[in-house]
């Protein structure tokens, strides 16, 4: 807050910022034999919430006032078998499996409700639905969610003059691999019959944000803006690898974006003007492939399956 007796000039910033890691590996020729079921499973949850304001009023002259929030999820969630002397088998004998994550929410993100306030909180954490694999499972997800609120105020005699901004980036990888590793090699015959081997990766980012100013003098000049950039990509592969499964086998990517904004601006006085905007731009990739590898399995889905929502209002 900023107020004088002739000018009042006030600003706040806000920086928010994560870049973690989280990863789960068999490597470097490690060597795994189980009779029941093996679980790679990497996992992570980030949240961003902030809030920044200013309010500038000059009580004979001129009240200037900006405020402006940067939010940056980045950094890489994978679960991985690799290397070519590694092996894992994991023959489905004993055992119910393991519970992992299935890549889909439960139910959809009302963004409608959360700029009409019918549904003002998410959480996507809560939203993750399970099934159980029996036999081998490598699994990578993760859930990103960013909440802003921007706001200011700029009053003067004479002059109000305000800006606020907001900006939201979600980058970096949900990866799920096996790379040049032999999965359920020697005798496999004593497998059990619904043995599985399950390749995963789901990822799902969203935004909301509020984003609003007001200006009032004799003359009133306000700007308000929200940008929301997606870039995050969810792989799921298997390369130069051998599988075997007697089972259902699955080389799955699902993903999920949405961003809810809302921009407000308010100008008054004998001159007023205002200008907002909302800006969205998704440009990540969900990918599932099986390359230069051999894939001896009951079944097989390779699936890679996005969705985008946006809901702007400005």
């Amino acid at each position: 807050v900023g107020a004088g007796g002739s000018v009042g000039v006030a600003g706040s910033v806000a920086v928010n910022l994560i870049g973690s890691n989280t990863r789960a590996y068999i490597a470097d020729g490690a060597k795994v034999e189980a009779t029941g079921s093996v679980a790679v499973v990497a996992e992570s949850d980030d949240v961003i919430e902030v809030a920044a304001g200013a309010a500038g009023v000059g009580l004979s002259s001129a009240g200037v006032a900006a405020s402006t929030a940067v939010n940056r999820i980045d950094g890489t969630t994978e679960a991985t078998i690799a290397g070519a002397a590694t092996e894992v088998n994991a023959r489905a004998r004993t055992g119910s499996g393991f519970m992992v994550d299935t890549g889909v929410l439960a139910g959809d993100v009302d963004l409608a409700g959360v700029v009409g306030g019918t549904n003002p909180s998410i959480d996507l954490a809560a939203m993750r639905r399970q099934q159980a694999v029996k036999g081998l499972a490598v699994n990578a997800s993760s859930t990103h969610l960013v909440r802003a609120t921007a706001v200011n105020v700029a009053v003067g005699l004479y002059a109000g003059v305000g800006a606020t901004a907001n900006v939201n980036v979600i980058g970096g990888d949900t990866r799920a691999t096996v790379d040049t590793a032999r999965i359920n090699g020697g005798d496999n015959s004593g497998a059990g019959a619904a043995q599985q081997v399950q390749v995963k990766a789901s990822d799902h980012a969203y935004a909301n944000t509020f984003v609003g100013g007001v200006s009032g003098g004799a003359a009133g000049v306000g700007a308000a803006a929200d940008v929301s950039v997606f870039d995050r990509n969810t792989l799921a592969s298997v390369v130069g690898s051998t599988v075997d499964a007697k089972g259902q086998a699955g080389i799955e990517s699902w993903s999920t974006q949405g961003v809810s904004s809302l921009v407000v601006g308010l100008s008054g006085g004998g001159f007023a003007a205002v200008g907002t905007g909302a800006l969205a731009k998704f440009t990540s990739r969900t990918e599932a492939w099986a390359d230069r590898s051999t894939l001896r399995v009951g079944a097989l889905d390779v699936i890679a399956d996005h969705d985008t929502h946006m809901f702007l209002s400005a």
